[in-house]
């Protein structure tokens, strides 16, 4: 028998009421956590589809002081659960649990189960999770998934236990199959929507809640990872892929990580480049093991993500500019406010990809052509279980971890592991994006003589790519005016001429593009809405560290007229 922890996952149908997402859950917990138990070897999945009392007890005693988590779904009351073949009642079955000395968790996902917690944390089990009242089978299926999906990411016990209460309440409540054999109906129980499930812990147990899956057997050591190889190695074939680059002999890596840098647009390839190419002393640590460089991996996730949010919004305002009727609902209306006037703590925790489909919901039921045609695609890759959206998931939660501390030293090889390899999914699937040029259009001048019929414009362009070579201004003479003032997506052709635009201020905006004293571009990103200050606030990519930029102030009263023509169109519907 093996000496790893134990996560014992157990399930009870019946014959004469059964769960339907009974065996759906098995399945579904199984194929979250198999991954570190069979793969890594982290620790074992013991699974019992069909629980009797034999089985409990028979196991229970071979798997002595290795069970850290017990996991029951099925039917259940305040004092019972009930078995293929019986009932376990309460006491008796506290008392079983109670012997494994290395039990952190206790989770009873059946009908007012909260009745058994007692029992569990008298006897000393660290933590447990019930519920009060009688449960829905598929919103419990669905509670268990997020919990264990949340767990399987490296959450601790009470933030993934959040993390599946904030699905719960989300989702709203549906009473229709219950895991309780005799539901006598709404009016002989509680069952209203507010903390169905419940974590509970002992008071003498201060640390219970943050305790994370086992990790052992064969976990890797730092000799098994190479900082940037798989990183380097994915956006290098992204390139190929897309065409960028003809090569495929073997290119020294510095060459690689120059062509890579020198094709995203700046503002990523800034974040790319800190992870790649770090320069000086104050950037110590982004290329080696250690918290900055996790911090560095889930900052590129995050301004790659803006950079998407902002581009979807710029399209939607392009749109309504060509006449295109556009119906927002009263939630996409909510999601949009909420994204422009979040907090800066609310921006440390958003979740970018719910509110991009929302946005390409929207433009694909009123067939909007898109500017970055490729978005389309993206709701594709979203699939639940997909690598992309477990990608997209993990960082959302390794963002909660960093800012509230929660990343521990013991954990950075893992940590930087898998947010590098999380890093690669995404930037395989945008890779498109090394076919956009961002720039920065600054002045522009009419060029109309008597000699020539049609006037010409002469702007002068900052194209914001050679990162680490300087971004020389240009000028640019076209027959048509581009937005002044403003930072822009260019599609160019082969001879770099300029074929299409699009407008992405105000939510990326230039400092320099309203000054004179740079030829250089000092890119800032939407980043916050103070309320008292009535001031949007911007981060400069660059050095994210640095004050903030505010707007209305200074130079820049054209960005605050262009977010009160947004807001008036988008979200007071004065326009759309």
């Amino acid at each position: 028998m093996t000496h790893q922890a134990v996560v014992f996952l157990a399930f009870a149908n019946s014959s004469t009421a059964p769960l339907e997402k009974l065996s759906e859950e098995d399945d579904a917990l199984y194929k979250i956590l198999q991954e570190r138990s069979v793969k890594e070897g982290h620790f074992h999945i013991h699974r019992e589809s069909h629980l009797d009392l034999n089985s409990l007890r028979y196991y229970l005693t071979e798997y002595k002081n290795q069970i850290y988590i017990f996991h029951y779904a099925g039917h259940a009351d305040s004092q019972e659960l009930f078995l293929s073949d019986g009932e376990a009642h309460a006491g008796g079955l506290a008392e079983m649990l109670a012997e494994q000395e290395n039990l952190q968790l206790v989770f009873l996902n059946g009908c007012s189960s909260k009745g058994q917690v007692e029992y569990l944390l008298e006897l000393g089990i660290p933590a447990v999770i019930a519920t009060r009242c009688s449960i829905d089978d598929n919103m419990a299926m669905n509670f268990a998934k997020h919990f264990y999906h949340a767990l399987e990411l490296g959450a601790h016990i009470e933030k993934a236990f959040n993390h599946a209460a904030a699905f719960a309440r989300a989702s709203g409540k549906e009473t229709q199959v219950f895991r309780k054999f005799q539901f006598k109906g709404p009016g002989h129980e509680d069952v209203s929507d507010k903390e169905i499930w419940s974590l509970y812990s002992r008071s003498d147990r201060e640390n219970a809640l943050r305790y994370t899956l086992p990790r052992g057997g064969n976990y890797f050591s730092e000799e098994d990872y190479e900082p940037n190889e798989e990183l380097l190695k994915r956006l290098w074939n992204t390139l190929l892929n897309e065409g960028i680059v003809l090569q495929k002999r073997k290119i020294k890596p510095s060459r690689k990580r120059m062509a890579i840098l020198n094709n995203f647009p700046a503002p990523i390839a800034e974040n790319l480049r800190k992870l790649l190419v770090p320069l000086g002393d104050e950037e110590e640590g982004y290329d080696v093991i250690g918290l900055p460089r996790i911090k560095q991996l889930a900052k590129t996730y995050q301004v790659l993500f803006e950079f998407l949010s902002f581009t979807l919004l710029a399209q939607l305002w392009e749109a309504k500019y060509k006449d295109v009727k556009l119906q927002l609902n009263q939630e996409l209306q909510a999601k949009i406010r909420n994204f422009l006037y979040q907090s800066i703590e609310d921006r440390k925790k958003f979740k970018f990809l719910p509110f991009i489909h929302l946005l390409l919901n929207l433009l694909e039921e009123t067939e909007v052509k898109y500017f970055v045609e490729e978005l389309k695609a993206l709701s594709l890759l979203s699939d639940e279980g997909s690598p992309y959206k477990k990608a997209c998931e993990y960082f959302d939660l390794l963002r909660d971890r960093i800012h509230a501390e929660e990343i521990l030293p013991v954990n950075y090889i893992e940590e930087c592991k898998r947010a590098e390899e999380a890093l690669a999914e995404l930037f395989s699937e945008h890779g498109y994006l090394t076919r956009y040029t961002l720039a920065t259009i600054k002045n522009i001048d009419v060029q109309k003589f008597r000699h020539t019929p049609e006037a010409s414009f002469k702007h002068v362009v900052i194209r914001l790519i050679d990162l680490l070579g300087g971004m020389e201004e240009e000028d640019e003479t076209l027959d048509r005016f581009l937005d002044n003032q403003s930072v822009l997506l260019l599609k160019e052709n082969e001879d770099e001429d300029i074929t299409g635009f699009l407008n992405l201020s105000p939510f990326i905006i230039d400092e320099n593009a309203f000054v004179d004293r740079s030829d250089k571009s000092k890119i800032y990103f939407l980043n916050h809405y103070e309320s008292q200050a009535k001031s949007w606030c911007y981060e400069y990519v660059h050095e994210p560290d640095d004050p903030h930029l505010r707007v209305p102030g200074r130079a820049f009263k054209i960005i605050q007229e262009q977010f009160d023509a947004f807001v008036d169109i988008f979200l007071n519907g004065s326009g759309v």
